[in-house]
């Protein structure tokens, strides 16, 4: 038996995550100067589409006893194809709209791989995906949705929650291990960063910080403690996003302590807040900018492309245009495209979506390989 978890209910401090990850990928794809390690905004959404995903469907089974996974896939795809489809369609539009360019014809063999969740392994093994070249992440993330509800249903029937918890900490260092291997036989960069089994460390440092939570042992512990993992996690992650040509280090270890490092900050904001950090998450123009993180990172690389297709272009005036262009297209978006299915969403019901609907899982993900500058 467990304690009862304190429900997410609406948490601003969580946008305001969001928020910061989706400017450091922006950053890094328009002015990788300023942020050379910018490209870990990736592993703090993994690591946070991990924690929000398992504290959902735990929380449903509290409630319930059962976790629905007909529910859970509906409204998955009620939150994410939408905006998802609107893209296709946009970038479908451009390819059409400008035939000789050298977009267009990657970026229509694109489309099936973002529309079916695979544009990962495509990504990873050097095909050109165009507009879209930035759905791998997205895809990975999908991966992760079709298969750790059915992972986790079966860990809790046979052992329970502490038995997941010491699966998700052996999944994590198997993953390491895993991209070791594959560095140490000279796998290339892609094949490493993009592909599921290598970056699944982040996603499963979430789930065991969910799980963690609702053990309840996040809340034996001092309050000076957790505000002390939260400044060594925003500590670990400033010294590498300013880290210069970060990419071996990762390689060998790097991705999962930056997990580490994220989950330690998503550790000081539940179950036990520390206020200061709330604080300046909550900040009402961080929160507003994490609620429509999705589109923001669903618009942002389409724009990098077709206003600045020569990395040599991109600097803090891009950053500036792309960021403002990329937040207006995206509430846009949330306002006529996604909101609709949003309610339609809440109203399928399930204790998962009504413990937390507040706290949407909006996880805009992506990143550039190092030697383009830009994918």
């Amino acid at each position: 038996m467990t304690t009862d978890p304190p429900r997410l209910g609406n948490r601003p401090a969580l946008d305001g995550v969001r928020a910061v990850a989706v400017v450091l990928v922006v950053l890094f794809h328009t002015w990788t100067a300023a942020a050379p390690g910018g490209l870990v905004g990736v592993d703090i959404f993994f690591v946070l589409s991990g924690f929000l995903i398992t504290a959902l469907l735990l929380d449903e089974r509290r409630l319930t006893g059962r976790i629905s996974l007909a529910l859970f896939y509906s409204r998955r795809a009620l939150r994410l194809l939408p905006a998802l489809l609107v893209l296709l369609l946009a970038c479908v539009l451009f390819a059409a709209l400008e035939p000789t360019s050298w977009l267009a014809r990657p970026t229509l063999r694109g489309v099936p791989f973002s529309l079916g969740y695979t544009a990962n392994w495509a990504y990873a093994y050097g095909t050109d995906l165009g507009l879209l070249a930035h759905t791998w992440s997205l895809s990975v993330e999908e991966q992760f949705y079709l298969l750790w509800p059915l992972v986790l249903i079966g860990l809790l029937r046979w052992r329970g929650p502490r038995t997941a918890l010491v699966a998700c900490v052996a999944g994590i260092g198997a993953v390491w291990l895993t991209r070791l291997a594959m560095v140490a036989h000279g796998t290339p960069w892609l094949p490493v960063y993009g592909s599921f089994e290598t970056r699944a460390d982040a996603l499963l440092c979430g789930c065991a910080l969910a799980l963690a939570t609702h053990l309840g042992l996040l809340r034996r512990l001092p309050g000076w403690l957790l505000a002390t993992t939260g400044v060594l996690g925003i500590s670990g992650l400033a010294w590498v996003i300013r880290m210069p040509s970060p990419y071996d280090w990762l390689l060998h270890g790097g991705f999962t302590v930056v997990a580490i490092c994220a989950a330690l900050v998503l550790a000081a904001l539940v179950p036990r807040p520390w206020a200061p950090l709330v604080a300046v998450l909550s900040l009402p123009a961080l929160a507003r900018l994490g609620r429509v993180s999705y589109g923001v990172y669903l618009w942002h690389f389409p724009l990098i492309l077709v206003l600045y297709p020569q990395p040599s272009s991109r600097d803090a005036g891009s950053f500036v245009v792309v960021l403002g262009l990329a937040w207006g297209v995206a509430a846009l978006s949330h306002a006529l495209v996604e909101t609709p299915f949003l309610r339609l969403k809440q109203r399928l019901g399930g204790a998962g979506t009504s413990a937390t609907a507040p706290v949407e899982v909006r996880t805009p993900i992506g990143t550039a390989s190092p030697a383009e500058g830009s994918a």
